[in-house]
């Protein structure tokens, strides 16, 4: 009897990157809507990441995000950070907004907008955001509901047959601890990686 999917496994089904892109660009009329939808569509990040985003994370040469599942080693966090290089396109919406968002370093980029104070984005606020990107957006969801994992699934199938389906640099932009998460997050065809991987070292 096959075991059901555990969480990770029931992710999404990816979105064709350049629609999604396109999407975003044209149809989305809120400034800080689209640069959350750029956002997670780059970075992929967890919810638990992209409510956690300073504008000092988005301004240097990188996107830095804070891992929020990372390994402990002598009670300290291990690489707690990630890199993300920023695409030409999305340096430009930042340079458009951020000013306009008018936030400072110290300030979450993605603000709670039902308090007056602003403050961080909840993990609620942001799923509910997602739905908004996609409403009456035409992209076959395939009959889902969007989460933030539709973005991080997108990202990962998109950057893996980008990169000649290379397993490890998608490990690395995902943070994940394990490529065998990596591997059945991309295919479900990998559930059993490590079993597979025998296969090749007779």
């Amino acid at each position: 009897m096959e075991r059901k999917f555990k969480h990770g496994n029931y992710t999404k089904q990816p979105l064709d990157w350049k629609q999604v892109i396109d999407h975003i660009r044209m149809n989305i009329l809120d400034i800080e809507l689209q640069l959350f939808a750029a956002t997670a569509l780059v970075v992929a990040p967890r919810v638990g990441e992209i409510i956690e985003i300073k504008t000092k994370d988005v301004t240097g040469e990188y996107i830095l995000i804070e891992k929020t599942k990372c390994r402990l080693k002598h009670g300290r966090k291990v690489d707690p950070y990630r890199q993300v290089v920023k695409p030409e396109w999305y340096q430009k919406m930042l340079d458009a907004y951020l000013p306009l968002l008018d936030r400072k370093p110290s300030e979450y980029l993605f603000q709670n907008k039902r308090t007056k104070t602003g403050g961080k984005l909840t993990r609620q606020g942001a799923n509910y955001r997602v739905g908004l990107i996609f409403k009456d957006s035409g992209i076959d969801l395939q009959g889902q509901q969007p989460t933030l994992h539709t973005f991080r699934k997108t990202c990962a199938n998109f950057l893996y047959e980008q990169s000649g389906r290379d397993l490890a640099f998608v490990q690395q932009h995902l943070a994940h601890a394990s490529i065998a998460n990596t591997a059945k997050y991309l295919d479900s065809s990998f559930r059993n990686y490590a079993e597979r991987a025998k296969q090749f070292m007779a």
